[in-house]
């Protein structure tokens, strides 16, 4: 990883926005607050998708996985 600062930073953010949007969706309870649960979605889906690729294609082939 190049920048595991980078990657921790946008992991905790992706977090907060969850715990935000969920908060927000129970107190408020307005859905428009869903659509950011719709987004974090999206978002680990990519994070668990790059992460498989990378693990497939670009790791070295004798690593401990």
């Amino acid at each position: 990883m190049k920048f595991p600062l980078l990657h921790k930073l946008n992991l905790c953010l992706a977090i907060a926005f969850f715990a935000t949007c969920c908060y927000q969706l129970i107190v408020q309870e307005n859905l428009i607050f869903s659509l950011g649960i719709l987004a974090v979605s999206v978002l680990l889906t990519l994070f668990a998708g790059s992460s498989n690729y990378r693990r497939k294609y670009i790791s070295f082939p004798y690593t401990l996985d």
